[in-house]
């Protein structure tokens, strides 16, 4: 049994002067290659019998453990085609064994086919770009990135970091291949399965059959998933810190899992963002389930993407929100954050050809090569001032395309637009929040389900909304003061709460609304109208003694009816259910194989069908 704890440095080299604890457990790759000559702050542990890990517990230096997340892909599937038996395409079916965390976000069955959801999801390729029956454009073709590239931009001096399974040295398919490393216990730096090189040459590939975002972007290939298709926490932990001592610009990580609870991971993903790295990751392939949202994707300082394809339908497998963790406090947050293309979308293969795969997996790298092209025309003097999680996501949120026929929880701000980006990313930094107008009337849907299918009154219980703010001036701040309620029309008919994130770290914090209806307008129909502001102050930029400040505010249009007699009610109550186990949610169903499941008790989420039904009648 591994563990991950967290030990001093010089602790480390106390105990393994003195005997590797005993002979009840021992460090496992405590230093990495990037360094060599010192411990790490997080210890990978190994337990020599069940049952000694209560020494290891009873340990007076050991601050926290946790037990090791392991994970298994199996074998993909593919669509019949000429390509190479070596390129084996995208990992597909993810077997999971106790509690597991990071798995590459799975790919899905041919359209009509969907099975059982963890075990037989396969992401379907073929080498010539031709799976789909027809011939596919380059995913930059699909975006216009050639807009931006007559304009001078391709990517150059951009990092990007690409969590996956390796890359070969001299692939054809890219100008640079700048680092490749190796975090897992097999001993080679290559890619003997096909995904990560498919990841890579969406963001930059120079192939003019299937042509990446960024060409002259530097690739860094991080080989965290083995041949055998596992990967490890402490794996990718490790690959974490060694991006951040190369001081990596932007992140793809095509992973995802429900366990939101593994705090080492966490706190490391926080830790990425506050080092300036940008996230990028693929929001699930667990759909058509509502409150499928994968970890770090449902985290509010990563991009967080869902798929949908050429027709604009959000695709079947792509997971929706609201994200679940915070249910037990109130309400989810809109996530996926954008969608983009992730069905049927070109990319390269291991030999060097063209291969066309689905799933949110390819959906990310997608967002993640678009980001970089975008990163690349900010000014190198000015991108460690600039350019930021914060405002790479205002820049996407705020430029994206709202489709007709899909929620905000289904596809967050809409669809990615990437030159409307480029222009969003010239606006000086600020604080804004995501969304940032909430309609909850009658005819707002169906972007504004489910806000939209019913209004509310006096009596009813609170509506919640939980938006996001972001700040791109720093990657800390607070916000000063009160949240001001500054009614419009009708407005005075609303009593209007708010609770936020007491430090908006790193580059984000939740801005959580509660919305009531007076008893003074127990007899009104009308249409209220009011906003909310607020002011987010940050530390000052190194040399000056001023403080930072912006403004933000979120802007609300709220339906009211007259107060219905008690026998037209429906009261749900999941406040008072059966209290959550730490660390998941429970299946309704537990005979399913699954019984890990992050779907949450609640009418928006697992119990749609039902909600919907009552609606309508």
């Amino acid at each position: 049994m591994h563990f991950r704890g967290y030990l001093p440095p010089e602790e480390q080299r106390r105990i393994l002067e003195e005997g590797m604890g005993d002979g009840h457990w021992e460090f496992v790759d405590v230093a990495r290659p990037f360094t060599r000559n010192a411990p790490s702050d997080f210890a990978t542990i190994r337990v020599a019998r069940p049952g000694d890990e209560s020494t290891l517990l009873g340990h007076p230096r050991v601050r926290s453990v946790v037990p090791e997340r392991r994970i298994f892909l199996a074998s993909a599937k593919k669509e019949p085609g000429p390509a190479s038996s070596k390129d084996l395409g995208s990992l597909g079916t993810a077997r999971l064994f106790g509690s597991t965390h990071h798995v590459l976000a799975r790919g899905v069955p041919e359209e009509g086919r969907r099975r059982g959801r963890r075990l037989s999801q396969f992401v379907s390729g073929s080498s010539d770009g031709q799976g789909s029956g027809r011939r596919l454009l380059s995913i930059s073709d699909s975006y216009d990135a050639k807009r931006l590239w007559q304009l001078g931009f391709a990517g150059k001096d951009v990092k990007v970091a690409i969590f996956d399974t390796g890359i070969d040295a001299k692939h054809r398919s890219f100008n640079h291949i700048e680092d490749r490393s190796n975090w897992t216990d097999e001993d080679t730096l290559e890619d003997r399965l096909g995904h990560g090189t498919f990841v890579a040459g969406v963001v930059a590939s120079k192939h003019p059959d299937c042509h990446g975002f960024a060409e002259e972007a530097e690739i860094h290939t991080f080989r965290v998933f083995t041949q055998r298709q596992m990967s490890f926490t402490s794996w990718f932990l490790d690959a974490f810190n060694y991006a951040i001592q190369t001081r990596m610009n932007i992140l793809n990580l095509s992973i995802g899992g429900p366990d939101y609870r593994d705090q080492p991971f966490i706190d490391k993903v926080w830790e990425m963002s506050a080092n300036n790295i940008i996230v990028v990751s693929a929001i699930g392939n667990d759909g058509p389930l509502w409150g499928t949202l994968n970890n770090p994707a449902d985290q509010p300082d990563v991009i967080g993407v869902g798929g949908i394809d050429y027709k604009f339908n959000l695709a079947a497998f792509s997971s929706r929100g609201m994200t679940t963790w915070e249910l037990p406090g109130g309400y989810g947050r809109v996530k996926p954050d954008i969608v983009a293309y992730g069905k049927d979308v070109p990319g390269s293969s291991i030999p060097g050809q063209c291969r066309s795969l689905s799933g949110t997996s390819v959906a990310s790298p997608v967002v993640a090569g678009a980001v970089t092209l975008l990163a690349s025309t900010v000014p190198l003097e000015k991108r460690s001032t600039h350019l930021n999680p914060a405002s790479m996501k205002q820049a996407l949120v705020e430029s994206a395309t709202k489709l007709p026929t899909l929620s905000l929880f289904e596809q967050g701000a809409g669809h990615l637009n990437l030159f409307a980006a480029y222009e969003a990313l010239q606006r000086p930094l600020r604080v804004t929040v995501f969304p940032a107008h909430w309609d909850l009337a009658l005819d707002a849907c169906p972007y504004m389900w489910p806000f939209c299918t019913q209004a509310t009154y006096a009596g009813a219980q609170p509506l919640i909304i939980n938006a996001t703010i972001l700040n791109s001036m720093a990657v800390s701040g607070r916000v000063a003061g009160e949240v001001r309620w500054v009614p419009g029309e009708n407005g005075e008919c609303l009593d209007v709460r708010v609770e936020h994130a007491p430090v908006i770290w790193p580059w984000s914090g939740y801005l959580a609304v509660f919305v009531r209806v007076k008893s003074t307008c127990a007899a009104r129909s009308a249409i209220a109208l009011g906003a909310l502001h607020l002011t987010v102050e940050s530390p000052p930029e190194y040399g000056s003694a001023t403080r930072r400040s912006g403004d933000a505010q979120l802007t609300m249009r709220v339906q009211i009816i007259p107060t219905p007699p008690r026998e037209k009610r429906v009261l749900w109550d999941h406040f008072h259910n059966v209290q959550y186990p730490p660390g998941f949610f429970p299946r309704d169903n537990l005979a399913h194989r699954d019984f890990l499941d992050w779907n949450g008790d609640h009418p928006h989420t697992n119990f749609r069908a039902l909600y919907a039904k009552v609606c309508r009648t």
